[in-house]
């Protein structure tokens, strides 16, 4: 590798974190995690998201347009409108560790080191923060008018940032992982059933990362509609509900058996499996129930709760008891 090549590589590789905060920018303690940094410049309003690849280059990508982002170097290009040798200069102070102590940006500003992410992750992150909004006072036409899922249940703090929407108005119910960084999400809306391009399918779940210490019960469904028409059903404010998108994956029954062992020991605590009255919801049933009694938590009920009919989801009990004459669901389920 020449020189000039060998100069771009270590660019790539400097935490551009580091970068951003001489330029002005702030992390964003609550939106970051230990695998992106959500910066913030408080003078122009720009927001980056910046992640580690596991190849070791810093990317970014913008907040607020569909721009694609880049490494360090398209960082400078599009904050200051540098070239390619202007980048090499600028950055060069830095590679070399000479910028007196005076002109260093406060260490509180930003992290320096982030926990790499896969490179298909880091697009889905792209694809979900720069499509992907939150729900204005919990409106969200399909499932307020088709779903019967009400506005002021969608807007209460349990399911407010975990229920969202995007460009195409779709209901958005994003998947974590256990460190609560994106890496896919559920997407619905009349006559569609998908996922987020490139995502993986853990867990969507209601009261937002961060607030765990909350949490007095477990309620597990096949899906975010499901577990948000059953708490429209059954609220309880100190219940955390889930979704698994499905049948379960090695994954996903460690996740619940992670959140089932992380439920404090309070008078009450339960854990409810709410499936479909079907023979799929009956095997996804047995399985949670297997996961709970390996968790040990003696101080904690457990329960299945389907639905009486045969062949209904939580869904569909709610939309009939909204209205006992509904118009037919269009959607894939």
């Amino acid at each position: 590798m020449s020189h000039s090549d060998r100069e771009l590589e270590d660019i790539k590789r400097f935490p551009l974190t580091l970068v951003l905060a001489g330029l002005g920018y702030v992390e964003n303690k609550r939106k970051s995690s230990r695998h992106s940094s959500f910066m913030v410049n408080p003078n122009s309003n720009s927001k980056l998201v910046v992640s580690l690849n596991t190849n070791g280059h810093w990317r970014f990508f913008p907040i607020g347009s569909t721009g694609r982002g880049g490494t360090v170097i398209d960082a400078l290009a599009l904050i200051m409108g540098f070239s390619i040798g202007q980048c090499r200069q600028y950055m060069r102070p830095l590679l070399s560790g000479s910028i007196p102590p005076a002109r260093r940006p406060d260490p509180c500003s930003y992290s320096l080191q982030l926990v790499p992410v896969e490179s298909d992750i880091a697009e889905v992150q792209r694809l979900f923060y720069q499509s992907v909004k939150p729900l204005e006072n919990g409106n969200h036409a399909y499932l307020n008018s088709h779903r019967k899922i009400s506005a002021a249940l969608l807007a209460k703090p349990t399911f407010r940032g975990a229920v969202l929407t995007d460009h195409r108005k779709n209901a958005v119910f994003p998947h974590r992982d256990r460190d609560g960084q994106i890496v896919g999400a559920e997407l619905r809306n009349v006559a569609f059933q998908g996922q987020i391009k490139g995502g993986r399918k853990t867990l969507w779940y209601s009261q937002g990362f961060g607030r765990e210490e909350e949490r007095r019960s477990l309620l597990v469904a096949e899906s975010g509609i499901d577990a948000c028409s059953y708490a429209a059903l059954f609220y309880c404010p100190n219940t955390c509900y889930m979704s698994t998108g499905g049948t379960l994956s090695p994954l996903q029954k460690d996740l619940i058996s992670s959140a089932i062992k992380k439920l404090p020991s309070a008078a009450g605590g339960m854990v409810t499996v709410a499936t479909d009255h079907d023979d799929a919801g009956d095997d996804i049933a047995a399985q949670i129930e297997a996961i709970f009694e390996s968790c040990n938590r003696g101080d904690l009920h457990f329960k299945v709760h389907q639905p009486d009919t045969p062949g209904w989801d939580w869904n569909d009990h709610l939309v009939h008891t909204v209205d006992p004459s509904p118009t037919p669901k269009l959607d894939l389920d």
